[in-house]
Order: C-alpha cells, then sequence, then structure tokens
C-alpha cells in the first residue's frame, strides 16, 4: 500500500486477526447457538476478500446417534454450512464418548469497508443425547481452544 493507499500485488494480506475461547457450550438439540468464538475486521477496501479459517473440538454423549453440526455467520447472516457430521459414531452400537474436530474455510467477498462479525454456531443434528462444543472445558488444554482467524486479502 503506498502513501496514497493504492494496494501493490494482489494477494498481499492486509491484515490479520483472531478470536478464540475455551469455554465449553452444550447443545441438546437441532438448534443452533452460538459457540462462544468471534472475530470482528473492517476491511481496508471493498474489494478484498477475507479469508477465514475456524476451528472447534466436539465430543458427544449419551447417544450413538448424537452429531455436530457446524456453520459461520458474518454480522448475523450464515454464509457457510461447515460440517454436519463432526464426531459422529459409524461403527458401534454402543454409547459413549466420542470426539472430532470440526475445521472450515472460507474465502468471503464482503464487499465493505465496514465492520463486520464472523462468529461460528453448532447445533446437536439428530437432537439425541448431547453435544459439547470447546470439549474439553479447560485454558490447560489447546485442544479445547475454539478459533477464528480472518485475514484480509488484497485483489
Amino acid at each position: 500500500i503506498d502513501s496514497s493507499g493504492n494496494v501493490h500485488g494482489a494477494g498481499l494480506t492486509l491484515q490479520t486477526l483472531e478470536g478464540f475461547n475455551y469455554t465449553r457450550v452444550t447443545s441438546t438439540t437441532a438448534t443452533f447457538v452460538d459457540t462462544g468464538v468471534s472475530c470482528s475486521i473492517t476491511p481496508k477496501f471493498s474489494t478484498s476478500k477475507v479469508l477465514v479459517i475456524c476451528k472447534h473440538t466436539f465430543e458427544t454423549h449419551g447417544n450413538v446417534n448424537a452429531r455436530a453440526g457446524l456453520r459461520l455467520l458474518r454480522s448475523g447472516t450464515n454464509i457457510a454450512e461447515l460440517d454436519n457430521m463432526i464426531a459422529y459414531n459409524y461403527n458401534t452400537e454402543e454409547v459413549h464418548v466420542t470426539g472430532g474436530t470440526g475445521v472450515g474455510m472460507v474465502l468471503d467477498s464482503p464487499n465493505t469497508t465496514s465492520a463486520i462479525t464472523y462468529n461460528t454456531q453448532f447445533n446437536n443434528n439428530s437432537g439425541n443425547g448431547t453435544v459439547y462444543c470447546n470439549a474439553d472445558d479447560s485454558s490447560s488444554y489447546e485442544r479445547s481452544r475454539g478459533s477464528i482467524i480472518v485475514m484480509e486479502i488484497a485483489q
């Protein structure tokens, strides 16, 4: 970016931000709830793309069919269904704990220079058992950390 604000070199990363949370969130229904993870960004240019990378860990309990769905929202609007089969156990009829990781990457075109917020939501797709997001519920373990990284990329 020169002194006039012109971008030289499409593909340059203009800013990188992260939001994270270690707090366990619970779902027993198919209704989507917030994971507690969000990240706000104010793009420098309306032509920029925003690369969004998110990661969450999940555990299911109490029913072999319990599984998590994960989606990404931009300022309250659902823009991507990232996964709907996280932590699903295909191989057994036993009811026990199953874990999984939901990772998603979306290249968004928000077409704005106003502040926007990206956040994730999850649900219990089957409505059976319990699904935990940011599963370990302990700040001492990286595996319990839910995160969103946003990167503004010049075009």
